[in-house]
């Protein structure tokens, strides 16, 4: 894992970042390219924006990136930064609904078991192997597979973020925490320690104040919930990680076959048995065996209805994977019920739908309409937005 400074043009840093959420190539090897090619930083940041993804209007200069984080590592790293705890920060990942894993993502506890290793990897391979797309066949795969993040704060921010880490169970954050805090320190300043209204508990009983205008309770797959922490206006408490294992419960992809999904919950009882093995030795490693279908109890908190709004505009699209377009649907409907108005995505707020090609030709609601959604009624769009699925405890 590593930890590099990209201090240059903000617009090269933004188009660093949207390549490396797409690519296998090395962040400073992009990042090089960039900052020789601004033109080409450029055209390729302008391009994602008018597709209406405002987060690379947000990186300033120094940036950071960080190299071959576990996705265990990187969701605890999101989950903490949202309006609530006041800790503003703008970062892309990797999407491992586009770029495929390789054996050697996996994290060196998942490689000291050798066997579950080819488990996991096999059957995410024949699931891909098999059509199903590959945002569906990651569910097979643990939090103890590497990613990256590109992201932009400002010292205080990452002072304080860098705090949480260092006091978390898992060595792994500790590092990141340490190398942040000290990247800091470079910079000049001598921060003072400041508490975060939240922090998400490894162990159970261990709890923090909730004091809010609304909590809305829900449940979901940590590959959702990755997506879910990113609504920075939103608060999400989560189950502690141990009471995630505990519950064992799986969201089920409703692209698998029968024989996938036997399959994919043979999985779990296995990673289930490493789980529980290592919660008896109080070992914080077991978080690198849940698998991204393993279910979490979520309540999202917000101080108003706006940011629940915010959610309904980004996640009820029909480019969204539909595990969070689900918890975007049931937002919506709930704002519907209470009265509110100017609810929905984008095409059903604005009559348009600004979203590339590709993922227009998958929209079953641009199928029908050609972007212009406002002739359907709410009830109308959710029901062919709606992606039902099981979740199965094992």
């Amino acid at each position: 894992m590593e930890i590099y400074m990209l201090d240059g043009p903000p617009i090269a840093i933004s188009a660093t970042a949207i390549e490396a959420s797409r690519s296998k190539e090395p962040i400073l090897k992009i990042w090089e390219k960039y900052k020789k090619n601004i033109e080409e930083a450029k055209t390729l940041t302008n391009k994602v924006i008018s597709f209406g993804h405002k987060i690379p209007e947000e990186f300033t200069s120094p940036s950071y990136a960080i190299e071959r984080l576990t996705r265990l590592a990187a969701l605890y790293f999101w989950a903490h930064i949202n309006i609530q705890n006041l800790i503003y920060c703008a970062g892309i990942e990797t999407s491992l609904r586009h770029v495929k894993i390789e054996k050697d993502q996996f994290c060196e506890e998942i490689k000291n078991r050798p066997e579950f290793l080819e488990s996991t990897f096999q059957l995410y391979q024949s699931a891909i192997a098999q059509g199903v797309p590959i945002e569906d066949a990651r569910y097979f795969l643990p939090e103890g597979i590497s990613t990256r993040i590109v992201f932009s704060s400002s010292p205080r921010y990452i002072g304080k973020l860098s705090e949480i880490l260092k006091s978390s169970q898992l060595p792994e954050l500790q590092k990141i925490g340490n190398i942040l805090a000290n990247k800091i320190k470079e910079l000049g300043y001598i921060l003072e320690p400041e508490k975060p209204k939240y922090v998400w508990h490894f162990w159970e009983g261990l709890s923090d104040t909730e004091s809010s205008e609304k909590i809305i309770e829900t449940k979901g797959s940590l590959s959702m919930l990755a997506q879910l922490v990113r609504q920075r206006q939103l608060l999400c408490h989560v189950g502690s990680l141990e009471d995630i294992a505990s519950r064992a419960e799986f969201v089920v992809p409703p692209s698998f076959s029968k024989e996938l999904k036997e399959e994919y919950l043979g999985l779990a009882k296995k990673a289930v048995e490493i789980q529980k093995e290592l919660l008896r030795e109080k070992n914080p490693e077991f978080t690198y065996f849940l698998l991204l279908g393993q279910v979490a109890n979520i309540k999202i908190e917000t101080l108003n209805m706006d940011a629940l709004k915010e959610l309904s505009y980004a996640r009820c699209c029909g480019a969204s994977q539909w595990e969070i377009r689900q918890q975007g649907l049931a937002i919506t409907n709930y704002l519907s019920e209470v009265g509110q108005k100017e609810i929905g995505p984008r095409c059903y707020r604005e009559n348009i739908c600004k979203e590339p090609g590709e993922a227009k030709n998958q929209c079953p609601v641009f199928k029908k309409t050609k972007g212009h959604s406002r002739q359907l009624s709410l009830k109308e769009l959710s029901e062919l937005l709606s992606t039902p699925y099981e979740i199965i405890k094992v």
